[in-house]
């Protein structure tokens, strides 16, 4: 007859079945406590399973540092709360049948110039970026 009993093997805990053919020979197999991206892959250290949607999944290793993965699971929130609001707004557009419809609006010419647009650009986020780094180089 097969008992359960509970084992760690290589840090992964997770029930095993202990079976036994003969009065000799014991089989133990042991699976990993939680499902990974993909199938008998040890997921990194730092993803131990407690975020939402954790299934072991950071190839490049970003989230290592623990205050980075904080600020990448805010920022995955904040990403996922303007998407919404971006659904919720192309739905209403479409039950008040605005026009030009959503998908076409990036195609109206609104008579403002490409260069006044590239250079407000360039000013809102290179120029500070340029200014930190020559902060860090001056100290």
């Amino acid at each position: 007859m097969a008992a359960l009993a509970h084992k760690s093997v290589a840090g992964l805990s997770g029930r095993a079945r202990v079976s036994s053919r003969s009065r000799t020979a014991a089989r133990v197999v042991c699976a990993a406590g939680r499902p990974t991206w993909l199938p008998n892959l040890t997921p990194p250290a730092h993803l131990d399973g407690s975020l939402a949607g954790d299934f072991g999944f950071d190839p490049l290793g970003l989230g290592a540092d623990a205050g980075r993965l904080k600020w990448y699971t805010e920022a995955e929130k904040t990403n996922g709360r303007w998407a919404m609001a971006a659904v919720a707004g192309i739905m209403g557009q479409e039950l008040l049948g605005v026009s030009p419809e959503w998908w076409n609006a990036g195609a109206k010419d609104y008579g403002i110039p490409m260069t006044p647009l590239l250079a407000v650009e360039f000013l809102v986020r290179i120029l500070p970026r340029l200014q930190q780094h020559c902060q860090q180089q001056d100290t």
